[in-house]
């Protein structure tokens, strides 16, 4: 193991007090995916301190990774992550104070265990952080042939997490382009 994975390591084992087969994966994991990245030369666009968009090439076809909007993303996504406000008292239940007249509400968190750290999560949506997506366009001289799109990503997650799922969805995308190449091709063959 060379210098830079294990002082990873350490401080993986250090800064969130997992055993070490855990900290020794998450530090293999990140540094298979620094390898990918520089052998693609991908690279993320930053705009406002957030992820954009990254544009490298992967088997002949020029691709593109754009952060997109999720506007359902915490109906879809974050009540199963952090919970659901409500209009009545249940088990477990936090107070959400709303407004000055001091109307009152609950939210319900999906995991008791981490009911504050979910509330504080849940009343910052909107304003600290979104739900995102990411959408990838896999084309060949200009011409689309393939495209995927991911949703349910924090706005806020660290660079990481945007570029596995851009890389996972080119993992599916290419593969469908090179579908449509043979499609095509084989088209103008039978003409």
């Amino acid at each position: 193991m060379n210098e830079n994975i294990y002082d990873e390591y350490k401080a993986n084992r250090q800064n969130h007090s997992v055993p070490a087969r855990l900290a020794l994966g998450w530090t293999r994991q990140r540094h298979k995916l620094l390898d990918r990245m520089a052998r693609l030369q991908f690279v993320w666009a930053i705009r406002d301190g957030q992820c954009h968009q990254a544009r490298w090439k992967q088997d002949g076809f020029d691709i593109r990774a754009v952060v997109i909007g999720d506007p359902d993303g915490w109906f879809d996504t974050g009540i199963f992550m952090y919970g659901r406000f409500a209009n009545q008292w249940q088990a477990g239940a936090v107070r959400y104070w709303q407004g000055n007249g001091r109307s009152c509400q609950w939210f319900v968190p999906a995991d008791f265990g981490y009911r504050h750290e979910y509330y504080r999560r849940a009343c910052d949506f909107g304003d600290g952080w979104s739900y995102v997506g990411i959408r990838l366009i896999v084309s060949k001289q200009g011409v689309t042939l393939a495209t995927e799109t991911r949703t349910g990503l924090e706005s806020d997650a660290d660079i990481d997490v945007f570029t596995e799922a851009a890389l996972e969805l080119a993992d599916i995308a290419v593969p469908e382009a090179q579908a449509k190449m043979k499609e095509l091709c084989d088209c103008g063959k039978a003409a």
